[in-house]
């Protein structure tokens, strides 16, 4: 069966290495934005002759900051890349990523009303990765930066901001709290989202499932067999693999449920499919396909070795005997074929195998046949 939950597992992973890699690009564009910004400032300290150190400009603001940020970035994209790295390691190292380029550009530019804030970014974009100890932990480090930051400027800078940095200090700060709580609450939100769609994913692939099987006996029922058969042929055929399929028919049904009733036809009927459940695995597919009728695929399987693993079971069921037929034994006829290159319809194969299985009934009952086999 398909394991459609593994598979939107599988494309979380996928998605999560996705939004890494989109904040590590989105980095790049700042640094690039970052640049284009400064030269124009330059640019208009340089046409307008403004008094400043233009060496010092380049250095302090232009060359160092940007070597950092880009060497930061490229540490980064390495570790996302990278198929070393654990899913959580990639996670943190792109928010922490943006955490660092937020901390320098508020250092840089000493912007204090708008760059305390952008705190509030790294915090917001850490839902996209779906956990509360993420979303908390980049609060806690954008809390830490955001004081770095403040008191940077309030010691380093030549401006005088006077009690005015504390106060944006603490206006910042609120708003990185109510960034925290709302993040928490979109995340929430996200996740029962998310919940919600993989509890009616399992519901309809659970209802899918029942719908394929066959109540009484538990195996696949025709509905299953006539859709995976084509299926299976078309992957045998394109794998260059063998495909073998045989038909059973348990010997003398009929007279089993005159003689001793329905619920004993029952008792039979699921005897022998315990014993096929028992064979069936990822590579043979068990059917319940009429009221006595079995069919069993096997995919990669030549004809003689299909042939051996019925004669087997065949073996079991001639000492099986159950109470409720009064001990007698349970006996079946089986026809067996095998997938050719020349031939891949479904119906001429199965065809093929009844007729086998025809021949098996007709010279004597309880046997294995092959067909086309001299």
């Amino acid at each position: 069966m398909f394991d459609k939950l593994e598979e939107v597992r599988y494309q979380g992973s996928k998605n999560t290495d996705y939004w890494c890699v989109q904040i590590i690009n989105t980095c790049y564009k700042t640094i690039l934005i970052n640049i284009l910004v400064l030269i124009i400032v330059w640019a208009f300290f340089y046409i307008n002759r403004v008094e400043h150190n233009l060496l010092n400009y380049w250095l302090k603001y232009i060359i160092l900051p940007t070597a950092i940020m880009f060497a930061l970035n490229l540490i980064a994209s390495f570790l996302v890349q990278s198929d070393k790295v654990s899913q959580k390691v990639k996670e943190y190292t792109s928010i922490f990523l943006m955490l660092s380029f937020c901390t320098l550009l508020c250092i840089q530019h000493k912007i204090v009303a708008v760059l305390l804030a952008t705190f509030i970014v790294p915090v917001m974009i850490s839902t996209l990765f779906t956990k509360i100890k993420t979303i908390r932990i980049t609060y806690l480090s954008a809390q830490i930066l955001l004081i770095i930051s403040g008191l940077w400027m309030s010691f380093e800078s030549n401006r005088d901001f006077g009690i005015w940095i504390w106060v944006e200090l603490f206006v910042a700060s609120g708003l990185l709290i109510a960034s925290y709580f709302l993040a928490k609450i979109l995340l929430t939100h996200g996740l029962d989202y998310i919940s919600n769609i993989e509890n009616m994913q399992k519901n309809r692939m659970d209802l899918e499932e029942e719908l394929m099987l066959d109540p009484l006996t538990s195996l696949y029922n025709r509905k299953a067999y006539y859709e995976y058969l084509p299926k299976m042929m078309q992957e045998s055929s394109l794998a260059d693999k063998e495909l073998s399929i045989a038909i059973l028919d348990i010997d003398d049904f009929k007279q089993v449920n005159d003689i001793y009733g329905h619920h004993a036809g029952d008792r039979v009927l699921m005897r022998l499919a315990a014993e096929l459940r028992k064979v069936a695995h990822d590579r043979i597919y068990a059917f319940r396909v009429g009221g006595e009728e079995f069919v069993l695929i096997f995919k990669g399987y030549k004809v003689q070795d299909a042939a051996l693993i019925c004669e087997g079971i065949l073996k079991i069921m001639r000492q099986t005997k159950l109470p409720e037929i009064s001990n007698e034994t349970i006996t079946f006829s089986c026809g067996i074929t095998g997938m050719t290159n020349e031939e891949a319809d479904p119906t001429t194969l199965f065809n093929e195998a009844d007729s086998a299985l025809y021949l098996a009934k007709n010279t004597g009952k309880n046997k294995v046949l092959v067909a086309n086999e001299n």
